[in-house]
């Protein structure tokens, strides 16, 4: 029944617009009482109908780029899932490896069944923390993320990280720096204003349809309202700063920055547009 409703809409303004022109022509030609009342009782009916059907078409493109979003995530969470994948069955593999080849590990075959799992563990830990450090193919990507990653562990803080980037990115370095460093301490600055147990920061980063696309998200004090108006931050000078930053690199490559404040979290936005598209 919701499909139908833009149908209503133009067959209601479609009727509106016949009884406008049959109460015209009855107080034209016929002189009927009231006609002119009516008429603009009809004409008020079809700019009612116009602005409700306006406003579906709004609601209509909303939606269909909320989905767009929903699905762009979707597409970032299942590669990031597929990379994690892999590293599961590289771990499998060489514990595998390990155990068929123990007696060419001294170290290992003197060992106790528990002593030996706990030494494979240890070494299938810092593999995988190794692997860690490779988040997407763009090492400056990397760097960056890797050193807030770091930063964010040792103030208790969780970073789940999507990303789905190339080796070569045509931004310059220092904007690619400054999107991910400002971002990333905004977050963590968020962060620290929760609870230990609260304390968790979403990263994503994509291209899509020749635009560089990096969100974060995280969670705030409901009390706390950003800004969205020049973007500039309710906390403090520096932070709004950094905000300002990001709205600058946006403009410089002609895309956009936004913030959407849900009350308890927030989710910063930014999008460029290449020079392969400009």
């Amino acid at each position: 029944m919701k499909n139908e409703r833009p149908y209503l809409l133009l067959y209601g303004m479609l009727l509106s617009q016949l009884l406008l022109f049959a109460l015209l022509c009855a107080k034209m030609i016929l002189k009927v009482p009231l006609a002119g009342w009516l008429s603009l009782m009809a004409l008020s009916l079809e700019l009612f109908l116009i602005l409700r059907l306006l406003a579906l078409f709004r609601e209509r493109l909303s939606q269909k780029e909320k989905n767009r979003s929903v699905r762009q995530r979707q597409a970032i969470e299942e590669e990031y899932l597929r990379g994690h994948e892999g590293t599961a069955a590289s771990l499998d593999m060489i514990r595998a490896e390990i155990e068929t080849q123990i007696e060419n590990f001294p170290e290992l075959a003197v060992q106790s069944p528990l002593q030996r799992n706990i030494i494979i563990a240890q070494l299938l830990e810092e593999y995988s923390r190794l692997c860690s450090m490779e988040l997407c193919a763009n090492d400056l990507v990397d760097a960056v993320i890797f050193n807030k990653k770091t930063r964010a562990g040792a103030l208790g803080i969780h970073m789940s990280c999507a990303l789905a980037l190339p080796a070569s990115i045509p931004v310059s370095p220092i904007d690619l720096i400054s999107v991910f460093t400002n971002l990333l301490d905004n977050a963590i600055e968020g962060c620290m204003m929760m609870p230990p147990e609260q304390r968790v920061i979403t990263l994503s980063a994509q291209i899509r349809a020749d635009c560089l696309i990096v969100t974060t998200a995280n969670p705030k004090p409901s009390s706390l309202h950003l800004r969205t108006e020049g973007m500039r931050s309710a906390k403090g000078e520096g932070h709004g700063l950094g905000l300002s930053i990001l709205q600058q690199i946006a403009d410089r490559y002609e895309g956009s920055f936004t913030c959407e404040d849900s009350g308890e979290s927030v989710e910063f936005s930014i999008m460029l547009l290449l020079d392969t598209a400009r």
